[in-house]
């Protein structure tokens, strides 16, 4: 009997082993297509940051501005450090030193949600949680400054560039999953006009959403409800999978998804956003060798520190996400101290435990 045992979990072991290599599988062009993607995102809130400069202490409710210096002119100090962050994300747009300026951009990307998170959306967080696992991915190994120039892309250790795959398609599936699960209204279920309310909403109208809520009966409207659930339950599902074609029909699923919403409604840079999810999920049938598999043996390596230190961040994006959801459904009283710097750990790494997108 304990032989038998024995068997069966080896099987399953052997199972997982195979399903995990399967599962975290990225092609390295669709990497710089997400790489692209987020650029220009974080492009377009620099762009809508610097339009705002002069109102924007007042939108965040701050009574001087949160650094230390440029305290006599804050909206010139929140140019300056747009330009800054622009410059870098720039060269993240083009991979020049991909490596290393995806590092500056995330830490930039951060700290402008953390400052701005009162009057920022989901896609902020989004982009601030991609570029976190995309830290050790290969993002500039195809379309960039380096691939051109012939450089030595550089490599993470094999087990922590497999980990983040494994991470960033895993919190792709929780996003949606979480999304699906938090729509239980009735809105939604048995009467289903949350479409026609959100494409109704004259703050985030365009034209054509507006001739749509005026003409089309709302029988077209339900349908369009209900399958925007089966769209969010149904990519997780494909890209737990571990299939290629699965993996393709959910890439296709969230590009008509947002894409219809684009057109539908002005919701800013977050369709561009989820356009990164899409290219990251996709499989192209002639592949290059992927991001969590490729080793260059002329590469650099990491020094085990390094990997180690962002092993450790990975890791504390998860705790703080879980402590995150801990604190909201069960408080401390009082509030202490830990607790608050918790959940500005929190904030600034846009840990969020439940999407609800």
């Amino acid at each position: 009997m304990n032989g038998y045992a024995g068997t069966r979990a080896s099987l399953l072991l052997a199972f997982l082993q195979v399903w995990m290599c399967r599962f975290r599988r990225i092609d390295d062009r669709c990497l710089a297509a997400m790489r692209i993607c987020l650029a220009c995102v974080l492009l377009w809130d620099i762009h809508r940051g610097w339009v705002l400069a002069d109102d924007w202490l007042a939108m965040q409710a701050y009574d001087q501005w949160p650094l230390p210096f440029g305290q006599q002119a804050p909206a010139l100090s929140l140019r300056v450090a747009l330009a800054l962050l622009g410059t870098a994300t720039v060269a993240l747009l083009v991979g020049w030193h991909s490596r290393w300026t995806v590092f500056v951009v995330w830490f930039g990307a951060c700290s402008y949600q953390y400052a701005s998170r009162y009057t920022i959306d989901y896609h902020d967080a989004l982009v601030c949680q991609l570029l976190l696992w995309s830290l050790v991915l290969p993002i500039g190994r195809r379309w960039s400054i380096d691939a051109l120039r012939q450089r030595a892309p550089g490599r993470w250790p094999a087990w922590l560039s497999s980990t983040a795959a494994l991470g960033l398609l895993a919190m792709i599936c929780w996003i949606y999953l979480t999304t699906f699960i938090s729509k239980d209204g009735p809105a939604w279920w048995s009467q289903g006009h949350a479409v026609r309310l959100a494409v109704a909403d004259r703050a985030v109208a365009r034209p054509l959403g507006m001739w749509c809520v005026q003409h089309l009966p709302d029988q077209w409207f339900r349908l369009l409800t209900w399958g925007a659930l089966l769209v969010e339950i149904l990519v997780p599902v494909l890209v737990l999978t571990a299939r290629d074609r699965c993996r393709n029909v959910a890439a296709l699923l969230v590009a008509g998804l947002h894409l219809s919403m684009w057109l539908l409604m002005d919701l800013g840079a977050f369709p561009l956003a989820m356009m990164g999810v899409a290219a990251v999920l996709y499989l192209p049938r002639a592949r290059t060798i992927t991001a969590a598999q490729r080793s260059d043996a002329t590469a650099w390596v990491a020094r085990i520190w390094v990997a180690r230190l962002l092993t450790g961040l990975l890791a504390i994006n998860l705790l703080l996400a879980i402590d995150d959801e801990r604190q909201f459904r069960w408080p401390v009283e009082p509030d202490t101290a830990l607790a608050r710097w918790l959940r500005r750990g929190h904030t600034f790494l846009a840990a969020e435990p439940v999407w609800a997108m």
